[in-house]
């Protein structure tokens, strides 16, 4: 919007008999800036591998997955996080009790970003009445990153709770970005039951670029 304005001052300050010349400026000058105006100011990244989620981090965080056929475990468990995680999924194992995802978004421009919460899709819900709970142990203190929590037991639509850095449930997350800042969280979706859950999520933001008006 700045742009627009700018251009259409400089249009009455050198007069009316360079107003064909100024005139194609002032023409790319608007394309310009609804072009600016429209596009994301974030970029969004979802990670599912958990050699990425938990790297850099401690070994302290078990993990649990379910194998409708426990004979297909075939060979020596192997012990460590990055190698047992990529061992059970090749056997066709899958997330039991909670599946953690690590969100990034990165600022393309200075902007306000109010993440108000996030809407959960259940796609499909079969009860489990077979096979086998896998899980990993550890040691160590908990970890608590900030983090969405989705409940999918809880019914349609699940409840989902963000949790500060302290892991204690606080309101909606805002944030105050520069060009090229980053910030991470996590999405933790959980379930008790005997239940096979499909589902999937999106981000229910706000954004507003910093500098401009409108």
């Amino acid at each position: 919007m700045q742009l627009l304005i700018v251009g259409a001052l400089l249009g009455v300050a050198v007069g009316a008999p360079l107003g064909a010349l100024v005139r194609p400026h002032i023409a790319w000058l608007e394309k310009h800036s609804r072009r600016t105006w429209n596009v994301d100011p974030l970029i969004t990244h979802c990670e599912r591998d958990r050699s990425i989620i938990w790297a850099g981090m401690p070994d302290w965080v078990g993990e649990t997955v379910y194998i409708d056929d426990p004979l297909r475990l075939s060979g020596q468990i192997p012990p460590d996080r990055d190698t047992w995680s990529t061992w059970v999924r090749a056997h066709n194992a899958f997330d039991a009790y909670r599946t953690p995802l690590k969100i990034t978004l990165q600022a393309r421009v200075d902007a306000a970003v109010v993440i108000e919460n996030i809407l959960v899709h259940v796609h499909r819900a079969v009860p489990v009445t077979r096979g086998a709970i896998l899980a990993r142990g550890t040691g160590g203190a908990s970890v608590e990153p900030r983090r969405f929590s989705i409940d999918l037991d809880w019914g349609s639509p699940p409840v989902v709770t963000w949790h500060g850095k302290d892991g204690s449930p606080q309101g909606p997350l805002a944030l105050k970005l520069a060009a090229g800042d980053v910030e991470v969280f996590h999405v933790w979706a959980e379930a008790r039951q005997p239940v096979w859950y499909e589902w999937a999520f999106e981000l229910l933001c706000s954004s507003r670029v910093r500098g401009f008006a409108g």
